[in-house]
């Protein structure tokens, strides 16, 4: 186990490259993270959140083009730019062989992280598959110290960004051209959800 003050060490890169999955400060809390087109450590990492698992987490991304290479549906993320640059995480469609990602719903929520370390590290490693660091049941931990009190070893890394108590990201769904708000969270989309996409 290993514990970086720094999400730009260049050794998480290689980490994360390897196969290893570890917790991190996203944009809104601390989450697992693990390479988005590695179902091996994706697996690890539902595994180690809960055992069967069947709730998909989040890809984060740096662009769009990202999220392209990772398979999901052009037309969708087209109409939904806007909303992903604005930090809103957003369920479209992905193409079928990232089930593993997604248990075999072919949908899968995600976020563009525009800029900043987090935004640096995407671009080096591509689009990670996150979920917020807790048991079921639980809030998401709110420092590292409390998240090596309940995952310990079966996380190979930690980075440390200090004590971290904000709101999930808003969760909206693209269905049929337009915005359904699923979940309330960090970002304030009253506007999007007048909209229609197409």
């Amino acid at each position: 186990m290993k514990i970086f003050k720094n999400i730009n060490d260049s050794e998480i890169a290689k980490l994360l490259i390897g196969g290893d999955i570890g917790i991190i400060p996203t944009d809104t809390v601390y989450g697992f993270a693990c390479k988005a087109d590695n179902p091996t450590a994706t697996k690890l990492l539902y595994d180690t959140k809960r055992k069967h698992e069947t709730k998909p987490g989040t890809i984060i991304a740096a662009n769009v083009s990202q999220l392209i290479d990772l398979g999901f549906d052009r037309d969708e993320l087209k109409f939904a730019r806007e909303i992903l640059n604005a930090g809103v995480s957003v369920i479209m469609k992905i193409n079928a062989h990232r089930s593993y990602l997604n248990f075999g719903i072919n949908t899968q929520a995600a976020r563009i992280i525009v800029t900043g370390n987090l935004h640096d590290l995407l671009k080096i490693t591509g689009p990670l598959i996150t979920s917020s660091a807790n048991k079921p049941g639980q809030e998401p931990i709110k420092s590292i110290e409390q998240g090596k009190d309940i995952f310990g070893e079966e996380i190979s890394f930690y980075v440390d960004g200090g004590y971290i108590n904000s709101r999930p990201s808003t969760i909206l769904k693209i269905n049929k051209g337009k915005v359904e708000l699923v979940r309330n969270g960090s970002v304030d989309v009253s506007k999007f959800l007048k909209q229609n996409l197409r």
